[in-house]
């Protein structure tokens, strides 16, 4: 008579864990329910306008994602169909909340990773820290906020593209105020390049809209900041200068002067402040 087989008890168990991507980047999602909005209470904040406060819930477990539409405003797509109701989801499943769009991946795992509580993980190697910040209201209830202008630029850029440009700004408001935000506070866990994106946007909103406010906010910015900007971001502000009318010019005239008197540059900082000083004269009465 066979007898049957049973697991060894000394296997590890075995986990599947699930993931939402967008582009490179991959989020891990932790077994519990997730509620992502606008909300400062949801555990997955997100700045797009599309968004409604409480959008959608997800509903993780070790072997099951399923989604919830939590009555938003814009509704909940899951392969370009709209859910009526709480939505199993698989392997590759397109998922639209608001302007954000997420494609539903996972992995087996012998054992779940535990040093890491929060959603925020990167099993896959992609750089959440350009994505994400961890931003915990205490020990028990982990907030996830988006670094939404990496997600929201793109459709920004579209817009640009068609010419809707205040629909673009409208996209890119909440990102570029938390972006200064975060230049004035000091944050150091802030990847440098989200403040290059947002100079980026700004002046070409400043551009687009010929509104002087853009123009000023790349400088308020750097100036926070204290160093110079990315040579490609003067070379914006260069093209666009021009065009933009009513320029804070002393707040201008402040910032480059203080650039001035940095000590020890190097060579590539000397040049750019040099290219400030003639951002300088050309708008200087």
């Amino acid at each position: 008579m066979s007898q049957e087989s049973t697991p060894s008890p000394s296997h590890s168990p075995v986990f599947r864990r699930f993931l939402l991507q967008h582009g490179e980047a991959r989020l891990g999602l932790e077994p519990r329910a997730l509620v992502v909005g606008r909300s400062t209470g949801c555990e997955l904040l997100v700045g797009d306008p599309q968004v409604s406060r409480r959008h959608a819930r997800f509903l993780v477990d070790g072997t099951s994602v399923r989604i919830e539409d939590l009555g938003s405003a814009n509704g909940v797509f899951v392969n370009g169909k709209k859910i009526k109701a709480v939505q199993a989801l698989r392997d590759d499943d397109q998922i639209q909340i608001g302007g954000l769009a997420f494609v539903l991946k996972s992995e087996i795992v012998s054992a779940r990773n535990t040093t890491n509580p929060t959603p925020a993980t990167s099993p896959g190697g992609g750089n959440l820290a350009s994505l994400l910040r961890v931003n915990p209201v205490d020990a028990e209830t982990p907030t996830v906020e988006t670094f939404s202008i990496e997600f929201l630029g793109t459709l920004a850029d579209k817009c640009l593209g068609m010419g809707r440009v205040d629909e673009a700004e409208r996209l890119l408001v909440a990102p570029l105020r938390d972006a200064l935000r975060r230049a004035r506070d000091g944050h150091p866990e802030t990847p440098p390049h989200i403040f290059v994106k947002a100079a980026h946007y700004a002046v070409a909103l400043a551009d687009a809209k010929l509104q002087g406010s853009w123009f000023d906010y790349t400088i308020q910015l750097y100036a926070a900041l204290q160093k110079p900007p990315a040579a490609e971001i003067v070379d914006q502000l260069h093209a666009t200068v021009r065009r933009v009318p009513s320029i804070d010019v002393p707040a201008l005239r402040a910032y480059v002067e203080n650039m001035r008197q940095r000590v020890n540059q190097s060579p590539a900082e000397r040049f750019v402040t040099q290219r400030l000083e003639g951002l300088l004269r050309i708008v200087s009465p």
